[in-house]
């Protein structure tokens, strides 16, 4: 059950390996090996309810904004972790999801105004975990895997490293299944929207130098897992979140397949437990015994000397977006 949240650790742990000679890194090879594999068709409905239900290019800059906002208030609050690598995340998001302009989606996806929606709702359920946590009389309601992940952060058990893990892991492995039941996996013809959530892990292949990076430069050195001369290391982790990806993909055609409120209730039951278990694993991994002295120390030293523009995200020099990658042929690995 702990594959995932092991072998994370171990790319993680690439970072500790010995030096080798710096070479020419280039960018780590994409081998889009869950784009082989096909969607099942349970047609379900949207939520009426969903954030952004004009699938709207700018419903991104709201989103940003809050996130933003929310980074600068958390200082040295090690939730930031997770939360600033969600901002590189997101501006990637943007970035190849609209026109240079910012008015049009571009044409990288099938069905943007889906991405946009489904960008919008996981923000949301971000924001909303957030809330809670905050809220001591709404703590109940915050999911487990976020329970641990956020337990850690304000305890300042864990290296850097640690900490941004778990958060991933409590906002792809607990949040996304439910985000997508929500969005929608079809359009209104009933054709999948797994082609773009596909498309997606390519965006992300792109960001792992910008996250660790941005987190290392805000927080803790430590957190920067690049080895020189190598980008086995970014290969290792992008094929792992790409497997995690599939994974909530097949969560949420589960969600959406059930047929009654009890069968669903069961489903997120298990996929809240499987979460939960992830970070239960990973946690022991990454523990520090001197509070985060070191990453804490760094990150008041710098807040000290740059006031709250130590958290603000520089622009990225990304360029224009790419063309959609050509679609591989789908082999019919089911019946």
């Amino acid at each position: 059950m702990a594959a995932f949240a092991v072998a994370l650790a171990c790319a993680a742990s690439a970072a500790t390996a010995a030096a080798v000679e710096p070479a020419d890194e280039g960018e780590p090879p994409y081998f889009s090996l869950v784009g082989l594999l096909p969607p099942i068709g349970n047609p379900g409905a949207q939520d009426p309810n969903r954030p952004c239900p004009d699938g709207s290019p700018q419903c991104v800059d709201r989103t940003l904004e809050r996130m933003h906002a929310l980074l600068m208030r958390d200082g040295c609050d090690r939730k930031g972790l997770f939360l600033s690598n969600y901002i590189v995340v997101t501006d990637e998001y943007q970035r190849v999801a609209r026109t240079a302009d910012g008015k049009r989606h571009s044409k990288y996806f099938h069905d943007p105004a889906w991405l946009a929606q489904e960008d919008a709702k996981f923000g949301e359920q971000y924001f909303a975990v957030r809330e809670q946590w905050d809220n001591p009389a709404q703590r109940n309601r915050v999911p487990p895997a976020w329970r641990i992940a956020f337990e850690a952060n304000d305890k300042r058990e864990l290296r850097a490293t640690g900490d941004l893990l778990l958060g991933i892991n409590a906002h792809v492995m607990n949040d996304m299944p439910f985000m997508l039941a929500a969005a929608g996996l079809h359009d209104g013809k009933g054709s999948s929207h797994k082609r773009d959530h596909n498309l997606f892990n390519e965006a992300l292949s792109d960001t792992f130098d910008d996250v660790f990076e941005e987190v290392a430069r805000r927080y803790d050195p430590s957190a920067n897992l690049d080895v020189p001369g190598t980008e086995l290391e970014k290969t290792v982790i992008y094929q792992l979140l790409a497997g995690q990806r599939e994974y909530v993909w097949r969560s949420a055609e589960r969600l959406e397949g059930a047929r009654t409120q009890a069968e669903r209730l069961r489903v997120a039951k298990q996929i809240e437990a499987f979460a939960a278990a992830q970070a239960s694993a990973l946690k022991p991994l990454f523990m520090t015994y001197d509070g985060g002295a070191a990453g804490a120390a760094y990150c008041r030293k710098r807040m000290a000397a740059m006031g709250p523009e130590a958290f603000a995200h520089p622009e990225r020099d990304t360029g224009p977006a790419p063309a959609t990658p050509p679609a591989l042929p789908l082999p019919r690995l089911l019946p």
